[in-house]
Formats: C-alpha cells, sequence, structure tokens
C-alpha cells in the first residue's frame, strides 16, 4: 500500500512439515512489518528519490521449542528508476533464542543495487 509517500506491507505465515520418514510434525511461524517514507513529501530539502524505511520480523523455526528470531531494520532506498533500480543501504539487527545455543545478537550493515529488466 502507497498513499502520499508512505508505503506499508506486511504478511504472516503458518506451516506445518509432515515427515513421513522419521513420523515428526514441525510447525513454522513468521511475520513481518514493514514502512517506508518518501521524506521530500514533508521537507522541501530531502532528495526526492531517497526513502527511510523500518522493518520489524519475528520467525519461529519450530513452534514447539523454545526458539524464535527477531530482525529489526533501518533502511534507506535510493531510487533510480522507481522500484526497478534503487540502491538500498540498511543496517539490522538479528536476536535468536534457542533452547540449545541460548541468546545470540548479531548486527548487520548490508549494502545492495537492484536492477530489474
Amino acid at each position: 500500500m502507497v498513499y502520499q509517500g508512505f508505503s506499508w506491507q506486511s504478511e504472516i505465515h503458518w506451516k506445518k512439515i509432515e515427515d513421513r520418514i522419521n513420523l515428526r510434525e514441525t510447525n513454522l511461524s513468521g511475520y513481518y512489518l514493514q514502512a517506508g517514507y518518501l521524506v521530500h513529501q514533508t521537507f522541501s530539502w530531502w532528495p526526492k528519490p531517497l526513502e527511510i524505511a523500518a522493518r520489524y520480523a519475528n520467525y519461529t523455526p519450530n513452534t514447539q521449542a523454545e526458539s524464535n528470531l527477531d530482525e529489526m531494520t533501518l533502511a534507506f532506498n535510493w531510487f533510480f528508476k522507481g522500484h526497478r533500480n534503487k540502491l538500498t543501504m540498511e543496517i539490522s539487527e538479528f536476536d535468536l533464542i534457542t533452547e540449545d545455543l541460548g541468546t545470540k545478537d548479531e548486527l548487520r550493515f548490508r549494502i545492495q543495487w537492484d536492477i530489474s529488466i
């Protein structure tokens, strides 16, 4: 959804895996929420092709075990030709919690150039 420079998207996922060989069943779940804003809609000094965005995601690889993965991201997108040609810079924090490994925090920086024909 896009309205006056503001964009929003989200998804929810549920999946049931039946392992017929080992006679096990695993349930997975996850979701994400993402919002972006073309700040030039409010401030004329902000570059028109630059968007700021934020995302939160959660993934539970097995709902029957104590484990989950949280992701929090801050991103900047520079659109050269809409979504078909853009440069993205983002910084993300990942928190992984599992029964056997405990808690693991990770910070990740990424730059990506998307080109579509």
